[in-house]
């Protein structure tokens, strides 16, 4: 009863490993390193190989490495291109909406301006303060009698 429970905590284990991409010899490492009996591995890796979904997943392993090499190499190639694009950001066509100047206060006027397109940058942002027309707000307009 012993042996089988070790035994199928073995293959437990290296199906694990399998189906995770792991390979055959580096889980017969592991378990060697790990002070299992190299019988008990060869014994469980045979068991584990004969079955049919993973002796597939075996023979498929190279697959996988493949797939996830091209996968990387599609990360990568986002990545850069999504640096490229933040980098050539001043190309984007920033469009502004400004609101109504405000009354004058402490000799200047303020609004609000709103930039659509999202571009991120103030370049080409409208001015958002100025000098108050004419008299200066500070000063009366109405003249003594």
């Amino acid at each position: 009863m012993v042996l089988m429970a070790k035994n199928s905590e073995l293959e437990s284990y290296i199906q694990g490993h399998i189906r995770r991409g792991t390979s055959v010899d580096k889980v017969r490492q592991k378990l060697l390193s790990a002070g299992w009996y190299a019988s008990d591995v060869e014994e469980a890796l045979s068991a584990v190989s004969q079955q049919p979904a993973m002796a597939k997943a075996i023979a498929n392993r190279p697959k996988k490495k493949k797939r996830l090499a091209i996968l990387s190499i599609i990360l990568v190639v986002v990545i850069v291109g999504t640096f490229l694009a933040v980098r050539e950001i001043g190309r984007c066509p920033e469009k502004w909406s400004c609101g109504q100047w405000s009354m004058c206060q402490d000799g200047a006027q303020a609004r609000v301006c709103t930039e659509f397109t999202k571009c991120g940058t103030v370049r080409e942002r409208p001015a958002l303060t100025q000098p108050c027309p004419g008299p200066s707000a500070t000063t009366s307009t109405v003249k003594p009698k």
